[in-house]
């Protein structure tokens, strides 16, 4: 019988072990941790981040646990800003009740035996995506020493040409010692045969041990930040994690996970978008073949000193190919539920992928991608991919053993290094490599999905999901737009919040409001349409900055709300009419130039008519001067900055001067087409696509030069062969 759940693995017996007193009682609860940044205001709203801490017991049923229901909501860190390493000092509440959980415990009423117990805690874990892993951890997920598992001893190096750090021939070490593949001297990096074993895994005591010794402290402590600043610099630690207050914490085999949903999803995106050699999102670029040629043997893939080109990788898609797969993907159906509507994900003019959420990527990872390359790549390519899709697919199973994870643990090395042989090193960043490791956190934690961030991307849509099992994605953002008011309003009303503010707005605004024509904010004067229709000017422009795109329209309405009880609680709201932001289709954007146009006869689809006025700035729109019928349409937006005010960099923040000219708040840089419209030497590809132009490297190092320089630092001698690749540097 496999693992279900975290209290049948390796880690809860461990943990039982030790602690023998906690164990002897099953009714003491274990305790997981999450935390991510959100944003309250949604993509349309102002830059505020906001980071909830939850805790989830996972004492219940397995159909229960990780259930929204059964998440608790313990502190909420306020933004504006990304609390980084000091999130320690709004933790620290939340860890003196744990130490009181665990040392003391807590008076409980059992309802089966009706009698009154001491009921303890422990927090065995915390969940988090990578960047959250540091500011919970305080290890340094940046340069070579990214990996919190191989620690100082990585092998990661920095590309003397690509200028990153690259996690290539970083894998043969976790092969059996016999493997064929540790010798192998063509493939990874030149002349190198690797005899080293994987890294050791630290346990907790030595972990402590390690950071006392440095003399870390925790952010709350008296000049910390000066201290911990000065020793970060040469070792992998940032602080003193708030978590080594806990007693316990040391003897934890897990204490932080990597969260196989973002790492999948950027595995996946890595892999598809050099697949597609997506423009400044792929991982082969001219820069990248050069570091190929310095680092590795595969002459195969040298330059053509005739043409200047490349041979085209047999990793890649051509133009055709890319056709046949985004019109496949926009054809494709999937029953409900299952997924959401990949084919609004396909751009077919750039043949690209945008847009796609981590379930997206999940599910095209482990179930498209067998299928998608099958007939468009060479075979050894789409089976080294499709081995690492069925990784995925095993590693997330809901029921697991120990001799799967340890069959994994054996094969991800094998599929990483078959990778190696195919990809470039520019291509195997830090999120390649983290996979080497997630089958043994499976193997001691258990299955991954109570360890993994889905279930706290959104608890409102998990509750809706367990109410109406068979809703779609679309009625979901229906049921939001049009219940979650009254959803909020009962639930306020049904649980106790201890904070007023929240309590009074749940209960809805008064049902009178206040109208305005006119209305000053941020230093700018709005109209409603109404208003200056018949003006010379025009002040009923708005624009919304969102994280993918911004919205543009006009002001019909200016209302002011309140809300009941003391003290008063008002806002302002512009009831607008907004522009389709499609692209292309309501709006088109010059990159080159800054240059964005709306068509005025499109709307937005959405019924989102109103934005709170302190998030607005304004704008204008002009007509074009043209001859040409199909611009008739189209509006030119033109964006505003506050007239009359000139912040002083070198003043007090909230002194301001008067500016009589209208000035922009910095130089705006474009790029500009030096080239005749005729130009005479056009990338192009022969005839039977065997070679391919992929930029230019002028910029670059001569890979005479670079291959000079590596070799006196990179010896060839087989005695040294074993030396890590950071001397590359």
């Amino acid at each position: 019988m496999g693992q279900t759940f975290p209290k049948q693995s390796l880690f809860s017996t461990h943990f039982d072990d030790i602690h023998p007193d906690f164990a002897s009682n099953s009714r003491n609860v274990r305790l997981g941790l999450s935390t991510n940044g959100f944003q309250p205001f949604g993509q349309s709203g102002q830059q505020y981040s906001s980071w909830p801490i939850i805790l989830i017991p996972y004492n219940l049923p397995h159909w229960m646990c990780m259930k929204e229901a059964y998440m608790f909501l313990t502190v909420i860190v306020p933004g504006p800003k990304n609390p980084k390493q000091g999130i320690d000092v709004f933790l620290q509440p939340l860890i003196s009740k744990l130490l009181q959980l665990w040392e003391v415990g807590v008076l409980t009423y059992d309802v089966s035996l009706k009698k009154n117990f001491m009921m303890r805690a422990a927090l065995m874990w915390t969940v988090s995506d990578f960047p959250v892993y540091v500011m919970l951890s305080g290890w340094s997920m940046a340069g070579k020493l990214a990996c919190p598992y191989c620690g100082n001893d990585s092998d990661a190096f920095y590309l003397a040409n690509g200028c990153k750090i690259s996690w290539f021939d970083n894998h043969r070490k976790f092969l059996h010692p016999n493997h064929p593949f540790r010798r192998n001297k063509q493939r990874f990096l030149k002349n190198k045969v690797v005899l080293a074993p994987p890294p050791r895994n630290r346990s907790g005591e030595d972990i402590l041990q390690e950071i006392e010794e440095l003399g870390l402290m925790k952010v709350t402590e008296v000049e910390a930040e000066e201290v911990n600043s000065i020793i970060s610099k040469n070792f992998g630690w940032r602080k003193r994690s708030i978590f080594w207050d806990l007693p316990y914490w040391k003897t934890n085999i897990i204490r932080h996970n990597l969260d196989v949903m973002h790492i999948e999803k950027n595995v996946f995106d890595n892999i598809f978008n050099t697949i597609l050699n997506i423009e400044g999102r792929s991982k082969d670029n001219a820069k990248s073949w050069v570091d190929l040629q310095l680092y590795c043997k595969r002459n195969e893939l040298d330059r053509d000193s005739r043409t200047g080109k490349y041979p085209k990788a047999c990793y890649t898609l051509d133009k055709r190919q890319k056709e046949v797969l985004c019109d496949w993907l926009k054809n494709i159906k999937f029953p409900d539920g299952y997924v959401s509507n990949l084919a609004r994900c396909v751009d077919m003019r750039k043949f690209k992928l945008f847009g796609m959420k981590s379930h997206d990527c999940h599910v095209f990872m482990q179930r498209l991608i067998p299928v998608a390359f099958r007939e468009l790549l060479p075979s050894k390519v789409w089976e080294a991919i499709t081995e690492l899709s069925l990784f995925f697919k095993n590693l997330t199973s809901s029921e697991i053993t120990i001799a799967d994870m340890e069959k994994l643990e054996g094969e991800i090395s094998v599929i990483i290094c078959k990778l190696e042989g195919i990809f470039p090193p520019s291509f195997f960043d830090i999120m390649e490599h983290l996979p080497i490791h997630l089958a043994h956190e499976a193997k001691l934690a258990g299955p991954v999905q109570y360890r993994w961030m889905y279930p706290f991307e959104s608890l409102y849509e998990e509750w809706l999901r367990e109410l109406m099992p068979h809703i779609t994605q679309n009625d979901i953002n229906k049921e939001v737009e049009k219940h979650f008011p009254l959803w909020f309003k009962t639930y306020a009303s049904q649980n106790p919040i201890e904070n007023n503010f929240i309590s009074d707005v749940a209960k809805g605004p008064l049902h009178t409001v206040k109208s305005y024509s006119v209305y000053f904010i941020n230093g700018f004067k709005y109209h409603t349409q109404s208003h200056g229709h018949n003006r010379a000017t025009t002040n009923s422009g708005v624009c919304i900055k969102g994280e993918l795109m911004d919205y543009y329209g006009k002001i019909t309405e200016i209302l002011e709300i309140e809300y009941p009880a003391l003290p008063i609680k008002h806002c302002v709201l512009f009831k607008c009419e907004w522009f389709d932001p499609t692209p292309n289709v309501g709006i088109k954007v010059n990159c080159a130039y800054n240059l964005v146009e709306i068509n005025q006869r499109r709307r937005l689809a959405n019924f989102e008519p109103f934005v709170l006025a302190m998030q607005a700035t304004q704008v204008y729109y002009l007509p074009f001067p043209s001859l040409r019928r199909d611009k008739i349409d189209w509006l030119a937006v033109c964006k505003v900055k506050p007239r009359g005010i000139f912040e002083m960099k070198a003043a007090r923040q909230d002194k301001r001067i008067e500016s009589e000219a209208f000035q922009e708040e910095e130089v705006e840089r474009h790029e500009i087409n030096e080239n005749l419209p005729y130009r005479d030497n056009e990338p192009l590809t022969s005839m039977d696509n065997e070679f391919v132009d992929i930029g230019s490297d002028e910029e670059s190092k001569s890979t005479s030069e670079l291959e000079s320089e590596f070799d006196s630092i990179y010896s060839e001698n087989e005695e040294n062969c074993d030396n890590n690749a950071d001397d590359i540097e």
